[in-house]
């Protein structure tokens, strides 16, 4: 049994609820006498669990399972994103389908003063073509507000691993529509869905969300060029804002 099968076992008695949030676990010689395998393997594992953000080290008390589950191996679906040859349109399904069931969630769990909430996001200040970062930030503390709102764990932790995508995803989304001059509709699209959950009319959810994240043949195309030639948008902001 090398460091992988240590690994692997100490994820299975994590799954099998044996190991929960916040257990001290077993120190390395207990581990290697109870899975009979060397100290070194048990070392390894340790370690490779800690870069996980699985296990934490307290100085002085041992290795815990981590309290914040959140904040584990949260990148490398980013990374087989980037290393794949999935493109912007892949990403753009994944992150309708995530908000459509968070939406779905926040209207059976949350409250009308949860839903209130979004106005903050909602102020026609926030929505100025001058401060491109500013509103690449709001839109997407938007949608995450949304994304937390509904509760779900499940939804939450891979809307979490996406983030990095996901922010990037926005600013060239909102560089694109700034070109087409059409900033005008975010805040639009925004209110709609915003509307949609406090009337908590689903169908509505559904058709604002729809319109929200179609991307016509322009924008594709403006997408497109700008991940074939490995641009980020971002690159463009310090223009824009003078």
């Amino acid at each position: 049994m090398n460091y992988l099968d240590v690994s692997n076992t100490i994820m299975d008695r994590i799954l099998r609820g044996s190991l929960k949030r916040g257990d001290k676990v077993p120190t390395e010689r207990e581990l290697a006498k109870q899975l009979n395998v060397s100290r070194p393997s048990v070392r390894e594992a340790f370690k490779a669990l800690q870069l996980m953000g699985i296990f934490e080290s307290r100085q002085g008390r041992g290795t815990y399972i981590t309290y914040d589950p959140g904040d584990t191996i949260n990148d490398p679906l980013a990374i087989v994103y980037a290393l794949s040859d999935a493109d912007f349109m892949d990403l753009q399904q994944i992150r309708l389908c995530l908000e459509a069931e968070a939406c779905r969630e926040t209207i059976m769990r949350a409250s009308d003063e949860e839903i209130t909430t979004l106005e903050h996001y909602l102020d026609a200040d926030k929505y100025s073509a001058s401060d491109m970062a500013a509103l690449s930030e709001n839109d997407a503390a938007f949608h995450s507000a949304i994304i937390n709102m509904s509760g779900n764990v499940i939804i939450k932790y891979l809307y979490k691993t996406l983030w990095i995508l996901i922010t990037k995803h926005i600013r060239n989304i909102l560089f694109a529509t700034y070109e087409q001059q059409e900033i005008n509709v975010v805040r639009e699209d925004h209110m709609a869905l915003y509307d949609a959950l406090k009337s908590r009319d689903f169908g509505k959810v559904t058709d604002a969300l729809a319109r929200h994240f179609y991307l016509n043949e322009e924008y594709q195309a403006l997408l497109s060029k700008a991940q074939g030639n490995s641009l980020d948008y971002d690159e463009k902001s310090i223009d824009i804002q003078q």
